[in-house]
């Protein structure tokens, strides 16, 4: 998942996340939430999943680190989609989602979250890149899960994107900003009209889905 800095990467990952580990079922799929900042160990350790496999407790030590370093809520500033992504709700539903995982006879297939591949240094980034590709050949062979990496699009070239499937958050035009604002606030036409005429002066935040979410909610919330 590529996308410059605010376009919401690391939010549609806690939200798969969440989702995922709320609705699924024991043998169905388990979605495991990382950063990368938190992987180095994993990488250093477990250094090549293609040939002994991928080593849960180690994983269940980056995912609880991963948890410890969510940055905090910040200004309450949106509801809906945001409300859903408190980080405690995450770290509950992960770290029980984790135990059962743990504790399982027959292991569920798993969906590696993998966030914040462009926030740590070159050195690292390189060693938890060269995890991965080796983690995907081991899923492949073992048909034991699937990858999903964000990161803005600088760090990307010969990384851990090479010939998988790449989704772009690109920016949003400005008629479809428009529609955006409306249809969020389809039920209030004051607040509508004022994002519209935000947007329209130039606070549109470089196109952005969720800031542009964000600003919505908090005319919702505000008023103004």
């Amino acid at each position: 998942v590529i996308a410059p800095a605010g376009y919401g990467k690391s939010t549609m990952l806690r939200h798969m996340a969440l989702r995922i580990a709320d609705e699924r079922t024991p043998g169905e799929e388990l979605a495991v939430w990382l950063r990368v900042g938190c992987m180095y160990d994993l990488a250093q350790r477990n250094h090549n999943p293609e040939e002994s496999g991928l080593d849960i407790s180690l994983l269940c030590e980056a995912v609880k680190c991963s948890l410890e370093n969510l940055p905090g809520r910040g200004p309450k500033i949106a509801q809906s989609a945001e409300e859903l992504l408190h980080p405690q709700d995450v770290s509950r539903l992960l770290a029980a989602t984790l135990y059962d995982h743990k504790q399982a006879n027959t292991r569920a297939p798993l969906l590696l979250l993998i966030d914040g591949f462009d926030e740590v240094s070159e050195d690292r980034r390189e060693k938890v890149d060269g995890w991965i590709k080796l983690a995907r050949r081991w899923f492949d062979q073992q048909n034991a899960g699937r990858i999903v990496v964000a990161s803005r699009p600088i760090f990307v070239r010969n990384a851990a994107t090479d010939d998988v499937d790449v989704i772009r958050i690109r920016p949003l035009a400005q008629l479809a900003r428009l529609d955006f604002v409306r249809a969020q606030l389809e039920d209030n036409a004051e607040l509508s009209e004022m994002a519209v005429d935000a947007v329209s002066r130039g606070l549109d935040f470089d196109g952005s889905p969720l800031l542009l979410l964000m600003l919505c909610n908090h005319l919702r919330e505000s008023g103004e």
